[in-house]
């Protein structure tokens, strides 16, 4: 997952004090599907602010309909809400400058990136711009959590052909998570040496037309898997739109069929 030539933000202010960071939350596949939406949300104290009013409404019972259709789901829902609020508290403790990623501006490492300053725990690489959901292009290419000077932990790592990887890193590779292809297809599961592995994970291909359930070896279906598919299977390929109900009608037909056809003279 190379990336190179990207904008670089300005960094975020850092503290250098050695306060306890707040435990990591434990985040299942099914939060990670808001992770861009949530975390972008929660860095701009803004919209953090206006998710904390919708969730008092919630708990009171009076949130709009409006309001839900424009929300983040995930920042409305207690629970899971809790669990960003700690991720992004731990981002915001000592962000890494985004330039020590890049050196240069020529290119952008995130294999073995060398981060600044020392202990920083997270890093936004790219511009934080609202209205991501209707301009994806626009959203940083790394955003997320770094430990000991790499892109280790819950993180959103976005290419510039369009891929896009979205869970737990190690060292700035996948390892659980949810990997978005360029034809739009799925895979939710665990990754090795980048690729989907693992005994179990979950290919939903592009515009819903099939599913599998399964071991995954090397990027493909392997082992005990369940495939089911959306296609619907036709016996005739070419059905006449208009049938006919007699196919070889007489055209002079008898209008008595009783009568003998040949009598005697």
């Amino acid at each position: 997952m190379a990336i190179t030539d990207v904008a670089i933000a300005d960094g975020m202010a850092w503290d250098d004090d050695e306060e306890e960071l707040p435990e990591a939350a434990s985040f299942s596949l099914a939060d990670l599907s808001h992770f861009d939406d949530a975390v972008y949300c929660l860095l701009d104290d803004a919209c953090a602010a206006y998710h904390e009013g919708l969730r008092t409404s919630v708990a009171a019972g009076s949130l709009a309909p409006q309001d839900r259709a424009h929300a983040v789901p995930c920042l409305i829902d207690a629970e899971c809400a809790g669990k960003y609020l700690q991720l992004v508290a731990r981002m915001r403790e000592a962000p890494c400058d985004p330039k020590s990623a890049c050196p240069g501006g020529r290119g952008c490492n995130l294999k073995t990136p060398a981060l600044s300053p020392p202990r920083c725990t997270s890093l936004v690489l790219g511009r934080l711009t609202r209205g991501l959901l209707a301009n994806p292009r626009n959203a940083p290419l790394y955003v997320g959590e770094v430990l000991d000077g790499k892109v280790s932990g819950l993180g959103s790592m976005r290419n510039r052909d369009g891929t896009h990887f979205v869970g737990r890193l190690a060292a700035g590779m996948p390892v659980t998570g949810r990997y978005r292809f360029l034809d739009g297809s799925l895979f939710v599961g665990e990754f090795d040496a980048g690729s989907p592995n693992g005994t179990y994970g979950e290919f939903d291909a592009a515009r819903g037309e099939g599913r599998y359930r399964g071991g995954v070896l090397s990027g493909r279906a392997h082992g005990r898997g369940t495939v089911t598919s959306k296609v619907r299977l036709n016996p005739n390929p070419n059905p006449d739109p208009n049938p006919d109900p007699d196919p070889d009608p007489d055209p002079n037909p008898d209008p008595d069929p009783n009568r003998d056809p040949d009598p005697d003279p």
